[in-house]
């Protein structure tokens, strides 16, 4: 049968006439109602809500332990296996930064040699190309107006 409080309809029966001799059959009604006013600021207080949270917490915490353990799990065979792969990466590396550290040594040599500068009498590089936000117009228009367009009857 259903239990309310953890107490069973028998239980329930048994205090119901345990008070009904302690305090006789009119005054139940004034003590039930007592009863149930305590109770409601029972369950709507804070401390309450708190409580429920707290065993809410406890009951999954079996949950969250095992799921805890299994994440464990896994970033220790992630770690083992980026060391794995580190370990067989560590000799390429090399191989490969000490070609790209002549790569650089050679495109150094060359910068490193002064250019010599343009002689006054030459006009600058810059002057003989367009402004790079102009279009300049082309050259011959694609046809005269005054020529026909040419229409081939294949």
């Amino acid at each position: 049968m259903g239990e309310i409080l953890g107490i069973g309809i028998e239980e329930l029966v048994f205090i119901g006439i345990l008070l009904a001799l302690l305090f006789g059959p009119e005054s139940i009604p004034k003590i039930a109602r007592n009863a149930g006013k305590a109770l409601n600021r029972l369950f709507r207080s804070p401390l309450y809500r708190e409580g429920q949270q707290i065993r809410k917490q406890i009951q999954d915490l079996p949950s969250a332990l095992a799921r805890l353990a299994e994440l464990e799990e896994v970033q220790k065979s992630l770690n083992s296996e980026i060391s794995d792969l580190k370990a067989q990466m560590d000799p390429g590396l090399d191989k490969v930064s000490e070609s790209i550290a002549s790569v650089v040594k050679q495109q150094a040599q060359p910068a490193a040699t002064v250019a010599k500068p343009a002689s006054p009498s030459a006009p600058p590089a810059d002057t003989a190309m367009p402004p790079a936000n102009t279009i300049a117009p082309p050259t011959t228009p694609p046809h005269s107006i005054d020529d026909p367009p040419s229409h081939d009857a294949d």
